[in-house]
């Protein structure tokens, strides 16, 4: 396997670690019932967008089992899974049927060949890739931006690599509601600030959430991907809530 200096920090490990009490989880279990036919429709603009069919072996990158694809891919036995914890995809694979999965360590380059897939399929999780949430509670804020970019920008550039394709999503910087808390422009506060409200709000607020991401605009986007045919926006109410970058 081709070796690569550059490191990424990876923490994609969703809400299992966020330690979430029953009346949260029922919450937004009925609430991403509602948003079903939006996934639906993200997943038909990845296969359109790519023009993918029964052939193409896709790269599901941080997804943890893989459920938000692998239910409406129409070929999900083409799926592999990579993430940084392994029983998730275990499950995932089990329950819709996919190729397999790989565990990807959370300092390090992707595990895989240049172009080792027809396509890339990475939602929700580059907004991630900043510091581990171990260091949450003691990196400053400067540190929290400089360490952030570092490795987004890195962890873009191990997407271009692995995949000939690729389909990038995540949360627009500037959306009114921020998405990984539902409250009102978090995303523009200081990383110490959005830390301390992360954990003051867990004891009543609706959605449990970390404050381990750092959003895009869509200059910073566009730079982190200057192989992309182009940036597509999702829009809610006529604003845009989130942006994707594709490479036919």
């Amino acid at each position: 396997m081709k070796q690569h200096s550059e490191k990424i920090t990876m923490d994609l490990g969703g809400s299992a670690t966020l330690g979430k009490t029953p009346w949260n989880d029922s919450t937004e279990k009925v609430l991403g019932k509602a948003t079903d036919k939006l996934r639906k429709e993200r997943v038909d603009l990845f296969v359109k967008t790519l023009g993918l069919g029964p052939d193409d072996i896709v790269l599901d990158l941080g997804s943890e089992d893989g459920s938000y694809l692998g239910q409406y891919y129409p070929y999900p036995e083409n799926i592999v899974l990579a993430d940084i914890f392994e029983e998730p995809m275990k499950r995932g694979v089990l329950k819709y049927g996919l190729k397999g999965y790989q565990l990807i360590p959370i300092d390090g380059p992707l595990p895989f060949e240049d172009q080792s897939f027809d396509a890339v399929w990475c939602n929700s999780a580059i907004e991630h890739v900043t510091v581990p949430r171990s260091e949450l509670r003691s990196i400053s804020s400067a540190e929290f931006k400089r360490r952030a970019e570092k490795h987004q920008k890195v962890f873009a550039k191990e997407i271009a690599r692995v995949g000939k394709r690729y389909f990038v999503q995540t949360p627009y910087l500037h959306f009114v509601l921020e998405a990984h808390s539902w409250l009102p422009l978090v995303h523009y506060f200081s990383h110490v600030t959005r830390y301390r409200l992360s954990k003051w709000t867990k004891r009543f607020w609706v959605k449990q959430w970390s404050a381990d991401f750092m959003a895009y605009s869509k200059r910073r986007f566009k730079a982190h991907f200057p192989t992309a045919t182009g940036l597509l926006d999702e829009k809610v109410a006529g604003m845009t809530k989130s942006i994707i970058a594709y490479k036919k």
